[in-house]
């Protein structure tokens, strides 16, 4: 699938979703997941009926299923109209919580980290508004890559990743401190260009004063994440170079319009090499490929954002590059051989 950004616009004009009751949706779907206000044992048994025979199989053919007890997608149907039922269209009890309380997490979305950037995104805002003549200049030195870190860590991720890993993301890696509620990250890490405007941190909130643009900024995150202490890192990816909605890389010709949202906010040749150029083995993209215990290295880019099943059969299916040792009873484990580009 593919997302282009050709103009400053994408920032600031609405966008597709009507976002609260998205995080809403997405709320109620953990709930039900979550067994909030459900029957614990009917949930049981579906499991115990339809997972295990249905391991091999993705979700249509899980549903055709058929056990014992009836039918595995009728059985998952009934469960969902039985929660719905009890659930009365009560606010979603998930939203609430705090992250972390689980599993501890790292959570990211790309901030406005300085007030004259902050101010100027502002008038161009503006500006649309009012279908007036309008152009936008920031440094890419305004723009962090934020991160919010859920209580349960040993230490300071943000701080050890600038120490562990030097390096243009890592200076860049902005603390957002510990979120209350999921509610406050849904509000603004999905929220990225083209499906809403950008959103500002509220007053109350420990990153108050900070603009959100979404959480496109670092899409390969295995350093924060080995900063913080995990042991064995899946990096979940698209074979090839970086995304073109967020670059469309080299060669940065004089005179090239820019193209992908960090080229929108000022990202010039020389960042682009730091930060996202495989070419590059001191890339910081090159560097978290490296530092992956294993690479799921998908086909994402073949099919367009339509075809959910194909992407979910090719996901299934990839291979999975790891350093020889890891992850040998995965069937998958390194069934392609030689340089993959953006996974070996």
């Amino acid at each position: 699938t593919r997302l282009d950004a050709n103009s400053a616009d994408v920032f600031v004009r609405e966008g597709v979703l009507n976002f609260p009751h998205f995080v809403e949706m997405t709320g109620r779907v953990a709930d039900f997941y979550a067994g909030v206000d459900g029957k614990e044992e009917d949930f049981t048994k579906f499991i115990q009926m339809c997972a295990l025979e249905t391991r091999e199989l993705l979700w249509d053919g899980i549903a055709r299923f058929n056990t014992p007890a009836g039918n595995c997608g009728t059985m998952f149907e009934t469960l969902v109209e039985q929660w719905r039922t009890a659930r009365q269209n009560k606010p979603s009890t998930r939203l609430n919580e705090t992250p972390g309380r689980r599993l501890p997490s790292i959570l990211s979305t790309a901030v406005l980290r300085d007030e004259g950037a902050i101010s100027a995104l502002r008038a161009y805002q503006e500006a649309w508004r009012k279908g007036a003549p309008r152009q936008l200049n920031i440094p890419f030195d305004a723009v962090g890559f934020g991160y919010w870190v859920s209580p349960g860590f040993a230490g300071d991720p943000v701080q050890a990743v600038k120490a562990s890993f030097p390096g243009l993301k890592s200076a860049k890696a902005t603390h957002l401190g510990a979120a209350r509620t999921w509610r406050e990250i849904l509000e603004k890490s999905p929220r990225e260009p083209s499906l809403g405007s950008i959103v500002a941190f509220e007053p109350s909130e420990p990153s108050a004063g900070l603009v959100s643009l979404g959480g496109w900024a670092d899409l390969h995150p295995v350093q924060i994440l080995r900063a913080g202490g995990c042991k064995k890192i899946i990096y979940l990816t698209r074979r090839t170079d970086e995304t073109s909605f967020i670059t469309r890389g080299k060669p940065f010709a004089t005179g090239r319009a820019p193209s992908g949202l960090a080229e929108l906010l000022g990202m010039n040749a020389s960042e682009y090499t730091q930060l996202y150029d495989l070419d590059d083995a001191n890339s910081d993209f090159s560097r978290a490929i490296r530092e992956a215990d294993g690479v799921w290295c998908t086909n994402w880019n073949q099919f367009s954002a339509t075809q959910q099943a194909e992407i979910a059969a090719d996901s299934w299916a990839a291979t999975l590059t790891a350093v020889e040792g890891n992850f040998n009873g995965w069937p998958m484990t390194n069934r392609e051989k030689g340089p993959i580009r953006g996974c070996r």
